[in-house]
């Protein structure tokens, strides 16, 4: 059997967004950021005021190597689509708390289970910023 020069990498995701959605976050002053997609709306944007948007057909994993409990999923989504603003270079590793903290308010929002909303939070502090790290520098 012949050895492929390359591989394709290919990811299923749990979730896809059925319509887009935005929502005010705590992240503000960090210019107006976008993850560029095929057409003119981003896949994601954060605009310097704090509004995150997503757009239709967002693809996320849930919470990540973890069950979703009911109660997870909106948390989840808005926390990789932050996630993913800092892995493209575009939020600074001072901002992945806030980041953070809008998953926690989410849980909580959402009534995700108290042994959730506590295990999860604190899976993300201490194990998220592997996740997060930007393959490039910050760009300016």
């Amino acid at each position: 059997m012949e050895n492929p020069d390359k591989f394709e990498f290919q990811c299923i995701y749990k979730y896809r967004l059925p319509k887009g959605v935005s929502e005010q976050t705590d992240l503000r002053g960090y210019g107006d950021l976008a993850i560029p997609s095929h057409d003119e709306t981003p896949w994601v944007a954060l605009s310097n005021d704090g509004v995150l948007s997503i757009r239709a057909e967002y693809s996320w994993d849930g919470c990540t190597m973890v069950p979703d409990p009911p109660g997870t999923q909106r948390a989840s989504l808005y926390h990789d689509a932050l996630y993913q603003l800092h892995r493209e270079g575009l939020l600074p590793p001072r901002a992945r708390k806030q980041s953070d903290v809008v998953f926690k308010r989410y849980l909580v929002r959402d009534r995700a289970p108290w042994w959730a909303r506590l295990l999860y939070y604190r899976g993300v502090r201490v194990f998220g910023g592997a996740f997060a790290r930007a393959a490039e520098p910050i760009k300016t």
